[in-house]
């Protein structure tokens, strides 16, 4: 009955080795903790490649350590991209109106772009 409750507790180990969570480069808490990992991974499961860039021939491991960076891709970069290209494609198609460029460099004023390049442009990015 002399002894205190925090008297009682056993401190917890302390582990200076290599692989603790404190000191590994990739800790068991890292996997288990992360919820910007967990939304990335569903994401990349649920969602097509061309929005993620999860493709099979890809180093999605790379995208796994740093699913931040994959979905800042996804959100800023890939999506744009997506909605740029079907805009075009509506307006090409249904309204019957090309993409008009101005270089400035040539001097010939505004010039129509060939729905080829545009395309190619388009799939370059995503890939």
């Amino acid at each position: 009955k002399g002894s205190s409750y925090p008297d009682d507790l056993t401190p917890p180990p302390v582990n200076f080795a290599r692989n603790s969570i404190l000191f590994s480069e990739n800790p068991s808490t890292k996997l288990r903790n992360n919820p910007v990992l967990e939304l990335w991974k569903v994401s990349r499961t649920y969602l097509p490649s061309v929005l993620t860039g999860a493709y099979p021939w890809r180093d999605v491991d790379q995208m796994d350590d740093q699913p931040l960076a994959a979905l800042y891709n996804m959100v800023f970069v890939r999506l744009p991209v997506v909605l740029t290209g079907l805009v075009y494609l509506k307006s090409l198609l249904l309204d019957g109106n090309d993409l008009v460029m101005d270089f400035g460099v040539m001097g010939d004023g505004p010039q129509v772009m060939n729905p080829i390049i545009v395309t190619a442009v388009l799939v370059a990015i995503l890939l």
